[in-house]
């Protein structure tokens, strides 16, 4: 995988951003040192940020006392007490000089001649080399003593829990710690009113600790005046660990690797200067290294592009593996382990649940209940009253959730590995069923999944392999074909960083805003839009009443890699509520779209949105077991938004109540396909359908599970005037049969600008003439009336795409005159330029030129805020304006690769990649 920072070479890579590492990182930095901080966690300070070890202590470090005053700045301490969120944002604004990878895992090192010559490192697309001249190891375990041969790692013993309850009444009379079992109960102010923490030592892993929360909080409302009505929030990521001693210094037999003592946690209580001496013994380490960095010489320039693949021998066998324990991959796993298959399940967080629980979005938006996710919302709602006893006023509790996921995964006997990020796959030839001919590509099978953890590189074995990575990783890495991003221009869903604030009623909301564009197979990018995305809270109030009090672990990555399966979901399929002989569940919603340059989305998508106004229209259909199956992997189900879906379908079927009910199907289909001894590609789909039925997942047997009851009563195709399932699968069949043609044609005449250019717009489609020429006086007049309807654009605009499509070569001088209008806006120009392109007017050529060269074109996009109080989020997007008009100069035969090479190395990865997708279609 070639990343964007392959050639560079670091002076120092310290692996592990804890407060260790980034004392030793700020240091070194300081003395203008090029560091690079590889910590896999998507976050800075994990023992503060992530396991809530909050107690700062100045006077013993350099940089913590900095830290410090940096936190108070913004009104986030109270004594040594500090605030989780904003010690990240703060150590953020601290590494402005330092270089961040999150998101992948060391798994070995080239060693030559006693010395590192380079670090691989494992990521969600495979293994890439980084080079240093010296490296750091601050990470917890000391990871790569086990590559050099010198495993030196103690275990801990314990772990330190943390909990948080708001609307507290009284904090300040709140006893400090509370007999509890055989331990204690530690009780501690935060800086912020009506809010405490709890914490206590549990002999659990630190994963599994959430466990020991509901019986706590019985006890601390029956015991504690002040908790009988407060909300528990959130709680640690993961707990702080306890050893039996300090992690002393250990001098390695490898020149230019260092491992730097450090002070530990040994108890629940004395741990107030923890934070500061850990950053303390990461600023010595630097000092140290310092006085030999001179002596070490750059490394050799390595001689392959992409390392070997690091794999074990030995291997762990089971029935299923389920990859990913999001929305889809917990109910999978809970699914096949239910029908009684040895399951295990691989999650890269810390936490099941997925964008529900780990990302802050704990509401569920349309979808159908049934099935096993009735258990678990049962579930839920019966726990949450002990968690907020004024009960969620929207949604659900996020780690009630959290709770209820994991006891129902241990109960159905599911093994759980969590942090263990998968990179990599073993896959193995199998015999041809198809005549020869009938398949571009030859079937296979996965033999096994490579993981890496903080204990190193893995291998597990199974019979049947789930993905549900939400972006096809293990799909991609076994060979299947995918498409990524919109066909236009290779943009994906914009993405977002969201968070929880406490609101007046006492309940969760969450704040959830788009923030641009990531490229999720990107370990680079991922790392870029992390920081983007809480760079942004960096300006935000932290006032008492509307703080964010938890930042989300998980990006809310919308889209990534889409499959090729044995059917491809589209829009049309959801337009006209589909049916399908493989049913396994019924979904619906809307064309969840958050992109407001439909300009440069498809032109379904365009008619769907600006033409006919139908972003809130609800659609649906019923989901196909094929599109869990990719086209040449028989082994393998892909259950998570990356299903066989084509870009515009997937806006409407990416829920989680989908993500649910597709995870069940899989789950069950896993199973079958285990006892019956046959691939999932060749069970029978009667089989899962009637586990799914049995479940309440899918009704109407008696009528091959074709249910009406799924469809809400505004259903787009029950609203039509003619049965949409016979209209063809392009928008021009599906506006002839939908709309009442004749009505629309009366309209033409109409005096009112709105309702004649609307029905234009429609009847263009239907091939009417006289609509042609009613769209050349709308672009004329530049209508500014906007279609009825959410995310449309003035009318001409529409009409101007249409004018292109339709080639109506009348409408060349008109868009012309938009072209060498100063005022046209970006979505203007790109509508204009693309219906030249189609119209193949080369005389338009220079007038796009002489436009490309003006030092005034519109460049601000603005991104959709779909909740909280956050502002709503602007970026630069001349790059869309200008390779759109590489690929339409193209058309018109005029070719531009200085545009091109422009954007090839950009930092973004989204723009890297849309700049090779219109040179891959011009061929510049």
């Amino acid at each position: 995988m070639k990343t964007s920072k392959q050639d560079t070479v670091y002076d120092v890579i310290i692996l592990g951003g804890g407060f260790e590492g980034l004392g030793a990182a700020f240091t070194l930095a300081e003395k203008g040192k090029k560091v690079l901080v590889a910590e896999s966690r998507p976050s800075l300070g994990w023992e503060a940020t992530w396991t809530y070890n909050l107690e700062l202590q100045k006077g013993i470090s350099k940089y913590a006392d900095i830290l410090a005053d940096e936190i108070s700045s913004s009104g986030g301490t109270k004594g040594n007490r500090i605030d989780p969120v904003l010690t990240e944002l703060s150590l953020l604004k601290m590494a402005k000089n330092i270089e961040i990878l999150h998101y992948c895992c060391p798994s070995g090192f080239e060693i030559e001649n006693n010395k590192v010559k380079a670090l691989i490192m494992a990521g969600k697309s495979g293994s890439f080399y980084l080079q240093a001249k010296s490296y750091i190891d601050a990470t917890e375990n000391r990871i790569t003593t086990g590559f050099t041969g010198e495993k030196d790692s103690e275990q801990p013993s314990k772990h330190i829990y943390s909990f948080f309850m708001n609307a507290v009444e009284n904090t300040e009379n709140l006893p400090e710690k509370v007999n509890y079992g055989n331990g204690v109960l530690l009780i501690k102010n935060t800086p912020w009113k009506g809010e405490a923490a709890i914490e206590f030592e549990t002999s659990r892993s630190m994963y599994q600790a959430r466990l020991e929360i509901p019986e706590i909080l019985k006890f601390i409302r029956a015991k504690v005046s002040g908790m009988e009505k407060a909300i528990m929030t959130h709680s640690a990521n993961i707990g702080l660990p306890i050893y039996a001693k300090n992690t002393t210094n250990f001098q390695s037999k490898t020149e230019n690797i260092f491992y730097p003592s450090r002070r530990n946690a040994t108890s629940a209580q004395g741990r107030e200067a923890l934070l500061s001496e850990r950053m303390k013994s990461g600023e010595e380490a630097a000092a140290l290294l310092m006085k030999k960095l001179d002596t070490l010489s750059a490394p050799a320039k390595l001689d392959r592009a992409c390392p070997p693949s690091v794999i074990p021998e030995d291997a762990e066998h089971t029935d299923i593996i389920v990859c990913g324990g999001g929305t889809a991959g917990a109910v999978a796993a809970i699914a096949a382990g239910k029908q009684g298959q040895k399951t295990k399940l691989i999650e890269a967080s810390v936490c099941l649940g997925g964008i529900g629980t780990a990302g802050a979005i704990h509401v569920y938006y349309h979808g159908v209940t049934g099935g096993i996710q009735d258990e678990i919302d049962r579930r839920v709602s019966e726990l949450d009253a002990l968690y907020a006893p004024d009960k969620m006023k929207r949604g659900f509790h996020p780690e009630v959730k959290k709770t209820v996921l994991l006891e129902m995964a241990l109960e159905a006997g599911v093994s759980i590995e969590f942090e263990s990020m998968l990179t990599g796959t073993e896959t193995d030839s199998v015999e041809q069923h198809l005549p020869a001919g009938k398949s571009e590509r030859a079937d296979r099978k996965i033999k096994s999944v490579i993981t890496n953890n903080l204990s190193g590189v893995n291998r597990h074995t199974a019979e049947v392999f789930i993905d549900s990575t939400g972006d096809a990783d293990l799909a991609a890495l076994a060979g299947c074909r995918y498409s990524l991003g919109r066909d236009t221009d290779a943009v994906p869903h914009s993405y977002s960083q969201p968070s929880d604030s406490i609101i007046e009623d006492k309940s969760i909301k969450e704040n959830n805003f788009d923030m641009g564009y990531c490229d999720p197979t990107d370990p680079w990018d991922m790392t870029r839009a992390r920081i983007i995305g809480l760079r942004h809270y960096q300006n935000a109030s932290f006032a008492d009443e509307k703080r964010a009090f938890a930042l989300a672990p998980l990006l809310g990555l919308r889209n990534s890699r889409l499959i090729y399966g044995k059917y491809r979901m589209t829009l049309a399929d959801q337009i006209k509520a589909s049916e399908f002989p493989d049913v396994i569940g019924y979904s619906y919603c809307h064309y969840d779209n958050h992109a407001l340059d439909y300009e440069n989305e498809s032109d379904e998508a365009m008619i769907w949105v600006w033409c006919l106004g139908n972003w809130h229209a609800r659609i649906g259909c019923e989901i196909p077991y094929r599109s869990l199956l990719p086209e040449n992997i028989v082994n393998l189900l892909v259950a998570c938004r990356a299903m066989s879906l084509e870009f515009d379908a997937h806006n409407q079927l990416r829920m989680q109540r989908d993500m649910q009910r597709i995870g069940e199907a899989a789950g069950i289909a896993a199973a079958i396909s285990c006892r019956d001894k046959k691939y999932p590609t060749e069970i029978d789909v009667k089989k899962i359908q009637e586990k799914l039925f049995e479940s309440g997942a899918l009704k109407n047997k008696e009528n091959n599970y074709h249910w009406d009851g799924w469809k809400p009563e505004n259903l787009f195709a029950l609203q039509m005037k003619n049965n949409l399932l016979a209209s063809g699968e392009n928008m021009t069949d599906i506006v002839k049969s939908a709309y009442d043609l004749k009505t629309l044609k009366n309209k033409l005449d109409s005096d009112k600008a709105e309702e004649k250019y609307n029905a234009a717009l429609k009847l263009a489609l239907a091939n009417d003439e006289k609509a042609r020429k009613v769209l050349l006086d709308c672009i004329k007049e530049r209508c500014p009336i906007k279609t009825e309807g959410y995310k449309t654009a003035e009318m001409w605009k529409p009409a101007m795409m249409l004018a292109g499509m339709l080639k109506i070569k009348e409408a060349i001088p008109l868009l012309n005159e938009v072209i060498n209008d100063e005022t046209s806006d970006q979505a203007a120009l790109i509508a204009a330029m693309k219906a030249l392109a189609r119209l193949g007017e080369k005389a338009s050529a220079p007038l796009i030129e002489k436009m490309l060269k003006r030092d005034n074109l519109p460049s601000i996009q603005t991104f959709q805020r779909s909740s909280g109080h956050m502002p709503v989020v602007e970026e630069n997007s001349l790059w869309k304006l200008e390779l759109a008009a590489v690929e339409c100069l193209s058309g018109l035969g005029v070719k531009r690769p200085d545009i091109i090479e422009r954007y090839i190395d950009n930092e973004s990865a989204v723009i890297r990649r849309s700049a090779l997708r219109i040179k891959e279609k011009t061929g510049v």
